[in-house]
């Protein structure tokens, strides 16, 4: 059976709570308790002066009224505190019993030990000691009474066990009602927080859901400034992330597929056409160039594709060492003498002399200048310049290459770096390249831990610029 998080929550929360509210209750019962008992013995020794003056009035008159009226105001004292009090002299000799009871106690003798601690000046607070007095279990308060300052007896205040019973039992019901209460609040609320946990968490679960399915668009709607917002909040990120790379993914098997069809469409229509005898022997070998060319083209479009898989995967490892920078532009140049010479490029170096040793990996490097420097000249007019120039800035050394020509846009220079983007409408040169070379660039670049910028104004130039570390 399948687990809901939000009955898991309230299930723990409620463990939690019931036991806490059971050890709370259990300890705040019993401190209630002791003050109600507390408060009972308090209100029941208030009366002890009273008791004092009238029963030190009582033991040394003979008068039967008065004797009366003290009787019945013990009584009325025992009555107005829910208990039964016992007084005696200092011989332990009791003087009177609240109750109907009289009669039978009045005049004996207590026990000589009880009565004894009440004498010597202690007072005590004991449960069932006079057992014999009452017809269920009660708890006693004894204390001395004074006259003058001096003891001339004691009382005893008797309240039921029952009725300490029953005033616990109202203690216990109020509390258990508050704790009920309390508890159902409780339920609730975690209910309604638990809820609003839960919520974004099974919209990621039906959005994942929808990942599984194909369907990149759903979101999760959920705005707060917790932690619960801020998962939210990065998997609406992850889920931009996953769609965005999605679409990359579609759009680069689109694009492979197109930069592959068309020259293996070049290359299996010639041959074709060299096996069929379309193609007279004397064009052979000029169709056989093209072919070799398309597949040269074919074979680097490959190599970049699985240079670009190595520096996405990581897998890229840079071999850093120290090398002249300036020497290796020269030497990449040297390469396009050819393409140069043909396309009558004017070619100015300005490399600063103190811009030498940089520690970098060459063969990388290499690849950068040589790419950069291919589209210098695959897309300078021909009659048109090429300015290589380098120079130190702080520990800095910077490499900048500038082409004169159509330019790029402003709003097509923030692409050039994409990976397959080729502008097309602008260089009506760019017919053979692949659109990877300056992603190449900058990843290598990146792997460097450099910058490469471009800058460029239409019908004017194009220029790229990057940095490198001084050795």
């Amino acid at each position: 059976m399948k687990k809901s998080i939000l009955k898991t929550l309230l299930f723990g929360s409620m463990c939690v709570m019931l036991l806490s509210f059971m050890v709370a209750g259990i300890y705040s019962y019993s401190i209630l308790t002791d003050n109600a008992i507390n408060e009972k013995v308090v209100s029941l020794k208030s009366n002890i002066p009273q008791i004092s003056e009238l029963s030190s009035i009582a033991a040394t008159s003979s008068s039967m009224p008065i004797i009366t009226f003290y009787r019945s105001a013990i009584d009325s004292i025992a009555s107005n505190t829910d208990s039964n009090i016992i007084v005696f002299d200092k011989r332990g000799k009791i003087l009177t019993v609240s109750g109907q009871k009289k009669s039978k106690y009045i005049g004996r003798t207590l026990n000589d030990k009880l009565s004894r601690r009440i004498l010597d000046g202690k007072e005590f607070r004991e449960n069932s000691i006079l057992d014999e007095f009452f017809d269920e279990p009660t708890l006693t308060i004894g204390a001395p009474m004074y006259n003058n300052g001096e003891i001339f007896g004691g009382v005893l205040f008797n309240v039921p066990v029952p009725q300490i019973r029953s005033m616990n039992i109202r203690i216990f019901k109020s509390f258990f009602t508050m704790w009920l209460i309390a508890l159902c609040f409780s339920v609730l609320l975690y209910y309604f927080i638990s809820k609003k946990i839960t919520m974004p968490i099974r919209q990621m679960s039906m959005a994942v859901s929808e990942f599984a399915s194909g369907n990149f668009g759903k979101r999760i709607d959920y705005n707060s400034d917790d932690e619960i917002g801020e998962l939210a909040a990065n998997f609406n990120n992850m889920a931009d992330s996953i769609e965005n790379l999605e679409n990359m993914r579609s759009s680069f098997v689109s694009n492979v597929s197109h930069e592959l069809r068309t020259p293996m469409t070049t290359i299996t229509g010639f041959v074709e056409g060299i096996l069929d005898g379309t193609v007279k022997k004397d064009e052979q070998e000029k169709y056989l160039q093209i072919v070799l060319d398309e597949s040269k083209r074919l074979s680097r479009m490959v190599n970049d594709l699985l240079s670009i898989s190595r520096m996405e995967n990581n897998e890229y490892k840079l071999n850093k060492r120290i090398f002249n920078i300036n020497e290796l532009v020269k030497v990449v140049l040297f390469k396009f003498e050819g393409d140069v010479t043909g396309k009558n490029i004017d070619i100015e170096l300005n490399l600063a002399e103190n811009c030498k040793d940089v520690y970098a990996d060459s063969d990388a490097i290499t690849q950068v200048v040589t790419n950069l420097v291919h589209n210098a000249v695959k897309f300078t007019p021909e009659g048109g310049n090429i300015s290589v120039r380098s120079w130190i800035y702080g520990k800095k050394a910077y490499v900048e290459i500038k082409n004169s020509g159509h330019g790029i846009e402003k709003d097509k220079l923030g692409f050039v770096f994409d990976r397959f983007y080729k502008t097309d409408d602008s260089r009506s040169n760019d017919k053979t390249g692949a659109g990877l070379g300056l992603f190449i660039v900058k990843n290598l670049i990146n792997h460097h831990g450099e910058k490469i910028w471009v800058e460029s104004e239409v019908d004017s130039f194009t220029k790229f610029t990057f940095s490198l570390t001084v050795a």
